[in-house]
């Protein structure tokens, strides 16, 4: 293989790094060392020192795992086999002369349609027209085995073959009349189509005198008017687009049926019936969608036929996108077969044997660049193989045979290294990982997969969730060839490709989100994009950085494993993973928000102090800026809530412990009676305060009765400090590494996780949103929402202020946001507030009644979400709640001693 035209010879070694024994000690130090240098390439190698060798944890005869198919001609071009292909090249190219482009295949039946089938029925029958005046839609639906589920399958179709091939027909026939044998197939055509028409004239007479003998009947079939319903019932674009003539009289069914709006509509991403205007239905399945809904979200209603995600997934078969499963192997029988296609392929054993890495990376790009030129070929992959499941590559501390005399002390050393891929991503110390706070089994991120590669098989472009760190150890077998692209040109590379596949992005525009599309490194060198490689020989590591995208292929048999990490610098990307899931509508992997309070909370080091600061910083702005534009809006009601999940697993832990959370609920403010409050929904009028304190007031009130006025001053001075910090027990609960966002529930709309607060309506409150998505909800006037939140501004600020402390970075106070606008307007109307509460404490003779004190309370709810500048406010509203719980109490004792009292009238009366 002397021209190596595929070669990639533009394409430069990314760096490869040799630490010493020393720098070997700690990884995540090491790696913060060579970043700088190693970042700007995007991926690079790190060779361990001498004698650092990882003992293969897995019987090669016993191993078995599933893999899967890939077709590496078709990584690129993606097109079907077959005789489809030619058709789809002659279509496209008739498209591309009348100046369109064909950016997405229609889909019928939930599924791709085949337009060269269509096409060959309809011509076969003498096409458009001469099909459509002998009404042979039905047969040609039953032609193309039609699902039974698919209503109205004859007018559909017909619809559809207008659209798309009708001019391409035109364009068929009149290349066939200049050829020579086309004048006779025209004549003969003409003959048979006079022949039909005349028993169409005949056809037509014999039903005009039957419609006339029922006149007073509707001349339409059940049929065609249940064709009508479906094909026109739901379509309520406005204007209605202007449609053919429908034969068979139901011009004025159809009328009408475009005049009404469909009821009660819904959207299949959120569930909401709301904001019609912004929903849009889909041309495949009729189901309807919100636009901010859609991933990414559409701000017009697009041109032309529109098709769900869950349409275009269907039509976008394995064949075309992704990959089909394979069988299942042991890594022995694995090997052999391996070797089998490697010798097949070079045509001997000689010639496999003489093959470069640099000669097997040419056959790999032109196989993938040309496409399938002839026998399409098939490799398998044993990818993203579960290590919890099927075991890891590597020794782990809690293996059965792991401690001395067990197994040999290489292998329990590396069961212990901190390089050994299980424990990296939990590392702690000054250089430590952040996924330490996540305590979740999270496959591939936090536990690492196995991949079991043969000759060909690839990894196609990507870059991690969340943009975190990964890492990937090459246990054993062939080298695997890797491209990365520096995160810096993230954008370019995505630009680029765009560019050379648009009709893929314009089917699916989170396409790269999904690791199942190649594109030659050479396309993106010419476009500017700057592309860098490497060889991974067993025993080294592979390292990619935040954002930098990557692909590659094994050049043999190998066994590798990878997983992800998240030292300090991460945070530089961390909050664009999310806005990214945030834009496609997809699901986070991790809770981030709850990652930064669970990192700051739990004694960060210097070094982490540092980087956590500034995105502490931004999440207290954004989020007190989000809350006042709710209040701004309308949204006055808020509730500090406790997650179900979490209510529900501290009233566990108080039933198996009664006397125990019995003392902390005294210590603490009640905990167990705000959970079980909190787990009721965002509807309830108390906030979080008034609940914690109301527990607290019971206990001032025992004091009270059995004449401890000492006590009841303790407990009231414990409800006003609660107040301040109100951390109940069951968020006690947590353990410092529980960043999963488990207990939170997702925005409807983007499906951001809702740590720290959302907005729920009273016309659902099981389907809340973020407050950035509040407006798109429902149409309920903001006066019905409840914004709810697990953690006040102001436990935000201290956060901010005890992280500044770790780092040695206080905020000077000019630096400190001040109030401005409705913010200031905000503290005005506390201020009167806290007058309004102290006035109605101070009343004695009477005493304020318990339901204005309930009133007051509820206009503290505007208030106790905010900053310390409310800490007056929750001093004032934790007396209140007192005040209320004590009267309460009253009220019951009262009632039983009258109730005592007649019982006892009522005894000596007998």
């Amino acid at each position: 293989m002397a021209n190596r035209k595929y070669r990639l010879a533009a394409v430069k070694e990314a760096p490869v790094f040799h630490p010493s024994a020393e720098e070997f000690k700690d990884p995540l130090r090491y790696i913060a060392s060579i970043r700088e240098e190693a970042e700007e390439y995007g991926i690079c190698r790190v060779v361990p020192p001498e004698g650092w060798k990882v003992p293969f944890n897995q019987d090669p005869a016993a191993f078995s795992f599933k893999t899967r198919i890939q077709v590496v001609n078709e990584l690129q071009l993606r097109l079907k086999k077959g005789k489809n292909r030619n058709f789809r090249t002659e279509y496209a190219e008739f498209m591309a002369s009348q100046g369109q482009s064909v950016t997405r295949w229609p889909v019928f039946g939930g599924k791709k349609l085949d337009l060269q089938a269509l096409y060959d029925n309809v011509s076969g029958r003498g096409g458009f027209d001469l099909v459509c005046r002998q009404k042979q839609w039905r047969d040609i639906a039953r032609a193309l085995d039609t699902p039974a589920t698919v209503t109205s399958a004859s007018f559909a179709l017909r619809q559809l073959y207008q659209k798309w091939l009708v001019a391409f027909e035109a364009h068929k026939r009149k290349q066939e009349t200049l050829s020579p044998s086309g004048k006779a197939k025209e004549a003969a055509a003409s003959k048979k189509e006079k022949d039909a028409k005349d028993k169409e004239v005949a056809a037509v007479k014999d039903a005009k005198e039957k419609a006339a003998a029922v006149a007073q009947q509707n001349s339409v079939k059940e049929e065609d008017l249940l064709e009508a319903l479906f094909e026109l019932g739901n379509g309520a674009a406005e204007p209605a687009p202007k449609r053919l003539k429908l034969e068979m009289g139901l011009e004025e069914v159809a009328q009408q049926l475009e005049e009404q709006k469909p009821l009660d509509q819904s959207c299949l991403n959120c569930g909401g019936s709301g904001h019609e205007e912004s929903m849009i239905l889909c041309d495949g399945c009729d189901q309807g969608y919100h636009m901010y809904c859609l991933s990414p979200p559409l701000e017009d209603v697009p041109r032309g036929d529109w098709f769900c995600p869950n349409c275009i997934a269907a039509a976008h078969d394995a064949e075309d996108i992704g990959f089909n499963s394979g069988k299942s192997f042991t890594m022995d029988d694995f090997e052999k077969s391996c070797h089998e296609f490697n010798v097949d392929f070079f045509g001997g054993e000689e010639a496999y044997k003489a093959a470069t890495i640099p000669d097997i990376e040419e056959a790999f790009w032109r196989m993938v660049e040309e496409g399938v030129s002839g026998k399409s070929v098939d490799v398998f992959y044993g990818a993203d193989v579960d290590t919890s499941v099927y075991g890891s590559g590597f020794p782990r501390s809690w293996d059965p045979d792991h401690g001395a005399g067990k197994r040999s002390a290489d292998a329990n050393a590396v069961a212990e290294s901190p390089w050994n891929l299980n424990n990296l991503p939990r590392l702690s110390g000054e250089h430590c990982s952040l996924l330490r706070q996540v305590n979740d089994h999270i496959p591939g991120v936090l536990v690492p997969w196995l991949y079991v590669g043969s000759m060909f098989s690839s990894f196609c472009w990507h870059f991690e969730d969340h943009m975190l760190y990964s890492i990937n150890y090459n246990h054993i077998g062939a080298a695997k060839t890797w491209y990365g692209v520096p995160g810096r040109a993230a954008e370019a590379f995505e630009e680029c490709f765009k560019q050379a596949m648009p009709d893929l992005f314009a089917a699916q525009p989170d396409l790269l989100l999904q690791l199942v599309t190649m594109l030659s490194p050479a396309l993106l060198i010419n476009d500017g994009v700057p592309v860098y490689r490497t060889d991974q020989h067993p025993g080294e590591f592979v390292i990619t950085f935040p954002k930098s995208y990557h692909s590659g292929f094994n050049t043999g048999f190998n066994c590798a494993e990878a997983v992800n990490f998240a030292p300090p610098d991460w945070l530089r990307f961390g909050l664009d993973g999310v806005e990214r899931y945030r834009f496609y509508r997809k699901p986070s992997v991790l809770c981030h928000d709850e990652l930064l309070c669970a990192a700051a909370q739990d004694a960060p080091s210097e070094e982490l102090a540092r980087w956590l600061v500034g995105d502490l910083r931004r999440m207290v702005t954004e989020e007190r800026g989000a809350r006042e534009q709710l209040v701004a809006d309308g949204v006055v009601r808020s509730r500090r809530y406790t997650p179900k999940k979490l209510a529900d697993k501290y009233a566990a832990a108080a039933r198996e412990n009664a006397s125990a959370v019995a003392a902390t609920a005294a210590n603490t403010g009640a905990a167990l009676a705000l959970a079980e409050g909190s787990a009721g929904g965002a509807g309830t009028s108390n906030g979080g305060v008034a609940g914690a304190s109301n527990g607290v007031g019971g206990v001032a009130l025992g004091a009270v009765a059995a004449g401890d006025a000492d006590s009841a001053a303790a407990a009231t001075k414990l409800a006003v400090e609660a107040a301040l910090d109100p951390l109940d027990a069951a968020e006690s609960l947590l353990a410092p590494d529980n960043a999963n966002g488990a207990y939170d529930r997702e925005c409807t709309i983007c499906r951001y996780i809702l740590h720290l607060s959302g907005v729920a309506c009273s016309c659902n409150p099981g389907r809340p949103a973020c407050l950035r998505h509040s407006a798109e909800l429902c149409d309920c006037p903001n006066s019905n929402r409840v914004m709810f939140y697990r953690k006040s501004v102001a436990q935000l600020e201290r956060l901010v202020a005890s992280t500044e402390r770790a780092c040695g970075k206080r905020a000077k106070a000019a630096d400190k946001e001040k109030p401005f606008g409705s913010a200031r307007a905000r503290q005005k109307r506390a201020a009167a507030w806290v007058k309004r509460a102290r006035d109605s404490l101070a009343q004695k003779a009477p005493p304020t009644p318990t339901v204005e004190l309930e009133s007051i309370m509820i206009g503290a709810e505007e208030f106790l979400w905010g900053g310390e500048d409310m800490d007056d406010v929750r001093r004032a509203a934790a007396k209140v709640s007192i005040a209320i719980a004590f009267q309460r109490e009253l009220a019951v004792l009262k009632r039983r001693i009258n109730a005592g009292d007649d019982g006892s009238v009522g005894g000596g009366g007998g």
